[in-house]
C-alpha cells in the first residue's frame, strides 16, 4: 500500500511524497527557495533510505523550480516528465522567468534566495503518454495531460489504482468547487480530463490539495469539466459583449481567484490570464480586442 506524505516547505508549492515499503516517490518539488526544507522533510520520512525518482507535473516554477536542489540531496533520484519539460528546462529564457518568479515568491516569504539550483533544472527520463516507469513495487503510467501547459503530465500509480492529476484538471481549494487553470487550451483541457476519467482509477490526487475521498473520485471529473465550461463561457460572453483583456482579466480575477490566494500569488494568476485569453478566443474563432 501506497503512504502519501505531504513534504511541502511553503504554501503554493506543494509537494508529496509516495513510499511503500520497497519505493519512494516525490510528486513536484515547490520552489527552489524553500527545495533545501523540503529535502529536509524527505529525509525525516525516508531516513536513510533512496529516493528512486521525482515526477513533474509540469514545468512552472511553483511545481518543478525545486528539482536542482533536491537533486543535490538525493543525486540518483531520477526526474521524470514529459518530452516538453525536457526542452523547457533546456531554455534559458524559461529558466529566467522561473528565477524571477522564484525570487518573487521568496521576497513574500521573507526568505533570502542564495544561490539558486535553477540551472541545475533537467529531466533524466523524458515520458509520452501511456510510458510506464517501473520501480521495485510501483507501476506508474504517464497519461498526458496537456491544457494548463503543453508540458503537463498526470501519474497512474497501477497497483494502488492511484491517479495523481496534473493541474490542467484544476485545483480544489474548497472541494466540490474545482478552479480550472487551463492557460493553452481549453479543447486540450477537456479531452485531458476525458483521457483522465477514462483511466477509471479507484482514487484521484488534486494538485496542491491531495487525494480526495474515494467516493468523490468519479464526480470530480464531472466538477472539473463543468469548471472549464462555465470560464470558457465567462470569457467568451465577455469578449462578445465588447470587453476587451483588462475587463476580462479583472472579471477573471473576481470570480477564479479569491479561493486561490495562498496558493498562487495574484501577479501569476493574472499573468496566466492574459496568456490565456487570445489562445482561448482563437480557439472559438473570436479576434482579441486591444484594451481601450
Amino acid at each position: 500500500m501506497i503512504e502519501m506524505t505531504p513534504v511541502t516547505a511553503s504554501i503554493g508549492g506543494e509537494c508529496f511524497l509516495l513510499t511503500t515499503p520497497r519505493s519512494a516517490v516525490l510528486v513536484d518539488t515547490g520552489f527552489d527557495f524553500c527545495a533545501d526544507t523540503v529535502a529536509k522533510n524527505i529525509e525525516a520520512v525516508l531516513g536513510d533510505r533512496p529516493l528512486d525518482c521525482i515526477l513533474g507535473s509540469h514545468s512552472h516554477y511553483d511545481h518543478m523550480s525545486g528539482a536542482g536542489r533536491i537533486k543535490r540531496r538525493y543525486p540518483d533520484a531520477r526526474v521524470v516528465a514529459s518530452h516538453y519539460a525536457e526542452k523547457v528546462f533546456k531554455s534559458n529564457g524559461a529558466k529566467t522567468v522561473m528565477r524571477q518568479l522564484n525570487a518573487a515568491c521568496a521576497e513574500d516569504a521573507g526568505v533570502p534566495v542564495g544561490n539558486d539550483g535553477i540551472d541545475d533544472l533537467s529531466v533524466d527520463l523524458p515520458v509520452a503518454d501511456g510510458d510506464v516507469v517501473t520501480l521495485s513495487d510501483m507501476t506508474i503510467q504517464a497519461v498526458a495531460t496537456p491544457g494548463h501547459t503543453r508540458c503537463a503530465m498526470s501519474y497512474f500509480f497501477q497497483e494502488e489504482s492511484l491517479l495523481c492529476c496534473s493541474e490542467t484538471l484544476g485545483i480544489a481549494p474548497t472541494y466540490p468547487e474545482v478552479i480550472p487553470c487551463f492557460i493553452v487550451s481549453c479543447r486540450s483541457t477537456l479531452d485531458s480530463i476525458q483521457r483522465c476519467r477514462a483511466v477509471g482509477a479507484r482514487k484521484v490526487f488534486v494538485s496542491h490539495r491531495g487525494i480526495l475521498p474515494e467516493s468523490e473520485s468519479a464526480r470530480f471529473f464531472d466538477h472539473a469539466e463543468a469548471a472549464v465550461e462555465k470560464a470558457a463561457k465567462l470569457l467568451l460572453d465577455l469578449h462578445d459583449r465588447g470587453c476587451g483583456e483588462e475587463a476580462i482579466v479583472e472579471a477573471f480575477t473576481e470570480a477564479f481567484y479569491w479561493p486561490t490566494a495562498e496558493l498562487q500569488p495574484r501577479r501569476a494568476f493574472e499573468l496566466n490570464t492574459r496568456a490565456l485569453i487570445p489562445r482561448v478566443l482563437e480557439e472559438f474563432g473570436r479576434t482579441p480586442r486591444k484594451s481601450a
